[in-house]
């Protein structure tokens, strides 16, 4: 019974913390792809999105997952489809308990293990179709172990079904592909014969493989294909970067080698070598692409939790009692969901306020830029998918989240990174594609590295920064169809390129400077009064000249806004110390 009530109020924590505000950059493509497929009844097949790969072959590997959250989008809105997420993301954690609790392998450190993982890997459960692809990916091993057990027909048709929905949602896939084939491979070895069901099961699964219901079987090709293309093909962006050893020193890393080396030893011990040739297989792909370790982690989260037992630990007469153990796993939920709440990412519903260019593109539109210069908007690539939703069909993007129309023979991708260098690469694109406006990440360190630096690209005798907010930069060619933009709205001392505050020191010299500082980021506030940057800058003004009463103030507005933002902290400390 206490048990019962440990599993309830884990499964209440876990909903709560899978359910935090839109963050991801490409749902913006998948909902103006699923508006394409339920309007035209047919996936895209060529880009349609971009000006510089328009026409280019394209496949939507997720477009059963585009469709649906563009129904649900326009039948109940943004809202409701990131509720729906979570609750998806929620039925991967039941389903995972479920499969424990029914192997009695559930007991206080299976639970501890699986809530701790999911913990973990809650900011992978966002609105995009990786999280539909991790449940079917579980549902899909659950039924494999199942049908090892009980060599039921049943579970063969059970395990053709999930493939079928999972190659119409993801192109993952080809994970269940393989997983049928190991295991058919492993237990032919096993027996020394041939079993016919297993012949059905990989024949079946490998049929499912093939029923795109818009590409065919030219989709299991292409995905296949695309895993070993050459290094041009992937970018180096976020998803495709191998882990390195930093991932495996984080608290992920430990749990995650931990449960790999509980279930690969006794894997073997126990000769379950079609649970080591998966754990593997995973290993193998995880170490070729950080985004797969969240499938590995799934993948321990079904198999660990068999094997705790086994694991020797030294017999002593004191043992705590079952009510201290619960009382302590209670603490430890309640702390995980504090901390949850009380991460960058939250808890709530909404969209995330640092993702995406909102504002910017409101102000774009607005002043027209991009039909006074009857010009091309450029932008960085996190920005792309948002700016399609947003914009599309009257502008189009330089490139986006989608990556496959951007890589090989197009080489935009190569051309983008190339860009942030300034000098002729960058002057050739902008030439190119008649480039007027762009729209830019703002630079930020993380561990003493500067990102999305793109202050070369804007030499100040050719571009003018006339916007900027916490999420977003825009700079405008000067030219004539722009010229009033320009005089209305340039900065001249404000540097959003600088991440180091002090700039503003050497910039405000005198009153005038001082004045010119100030009126600035008025304008700035007046567009965006709750960016938190602005109000650290207009801090940072009232400390040139002293004005340490409207200095804390802005420092303690900024701190409303960002609690999280150090710099803001430590200044403010440091003016109550004086104080």
């Amino acid at each position: 019974m206490l048990m019962k009530f440990l599993v309830f109020i884990s499964a209440i924590v876990v909903l709560s913390i899978l359910v935090f505000p839109v963050t991801d950059f490409d749902i913006w493509f998948h909902l103006e792809d699923g508006k394409s497929i339920v309007e035209n009844r047919q996936a895209p097949t060529k880009d349609l999105y971009s000006y510089t790969a328009q026409g280019n072959p394209v496949i939507s590997n997720s477009w059963g997952f585009a469709a649906a959250s563009y129904l649900i989008y326009k039948a109940a809105g943004l809202q409701t489809l990131n509720a729906i997420k979570a609750f998806f993301a929620f039925l991967i954690f039941l389903a995972i308990i479920y499969y424990l609790h029914k192997k009695k392998w559930l007991n206080l450190a299976s639970l501890t293990f699986v809530v701790f993982s999911f913990f973990l890997m809650r900011p992978n459960f966002n609105l995009r179709p990786h999280t539909i692809s991790f449940l079917l990916f579980t549902i899909f091993l659950i039924l494999l172990f199942e049908y090892k057990e009980k060599r039921n027909y049943k579970y063969i048709f059970l395990i053709a079904l999930t493939q079928l929905l999972w190659v119409n949602v993801h192109a993952s896939f080809v994970l269940g592909l393989g997983f049928a084939g190991l295991f058919v491979l492993s237990d032919t070895v096993s027996q020394r014969k041939i079993d016919k069901k297993n012949v059905v099961l990989i024949s079946l699964v490998f049929l499912a493989s093939l029923i795109n219901f818009f590409y065919g079987y030219q989709f299991l090709i292409k995905t296949i294909s695309d895993y070993f293309a050459p290094a041009e093909f992937h970018p180096p962006i976020r998803e495709f970067i191998k882990p390195d050893i930093r991932s495996f020193l984080s608290v992920e890393g430990i749990v995650l080698i931990s449960g790999w080396i509980i279930t690969a030893l006794y894997s073997f011990k126990k000769r379950r070598f079609d649970i080591l040739l998966i754990l593997l297989s995973i290993t193998v792909i995880s170490l070729n692409g950080s985004r797969f370790l969240r499938y590995l982690m799934l993948f321990l989260c079904l198999t660990a939790p068999a094997y705790f037992k086994e694991i020797p630990i030294p017999k002593i007469k004191f043992q705590l009692p079952q009510k201290v153990l619960a009382a302590s796993y209670l603490i430890f939920l309640f702390g995980i969901f504090i901390a949850a709440k009380n991460s960058p990412l939250g808890i709530g519903l909404g969209l995330d306020k640092y993702s995406y260019p909102v504002k910017a593109v409101e102000f774009m539109e607005k002043e027209n830029l991009l039909g006074r210069s009857n010009g091309n908007l450029y932008n960085t690539y996190n920005f792309g998918g948002y700016l399609i939703w947003a914009l599309y069909p009257e502008h189009k993007v330089f490139l986006d989240g989608r990556v496959e129309p951007y890589v090989g023979n197009s080489k935009v991708f190569a051309n983008y990174w190339s860009n942030f260098e300034g000098g002729d690469p960058w002057k050739e694109s902008v030439n190119k594609y008649n480039i007027t406006v762009a729209l830019m990440t703002p630079p930020h360190v993380n561990s003493n590295t500067l990102y999305d630096d793109s202050s070369r690209m804007f030499p100040n005798e050719e571009w003018a920064p006339i916007y900027f907010d916490d999420n977003a930069l825009i700079y405008v060619k000067r030219i004539p169809e722009l010229r009033d933009v320009i005089n209305n709205f340039e900065y001249k001392t404000l540097n959003p390129q600088e991440v180091n505050i002090a700039y503003l020191g050497d910039k405000v010299k005198d009153e005038e400077s001082f004045n010119n500082a100030m009126k600035e980021t008025d304008r700035a506030l007046s567009l965006n009064p709750d960016s938190y940057k602005l109000h650290f800058a207009l801090a940072y003004l009232f400390g040139i000249v002293n004005a340490k009463d409207q200095m804390t103030a802005e420092l303690n507005k900024t701190l409303e806004i960002n609690p999280y933002f150090q710099s803001a902290r430590e200044i403010l400390k440091q003016v109550e110390q004086v104080n």
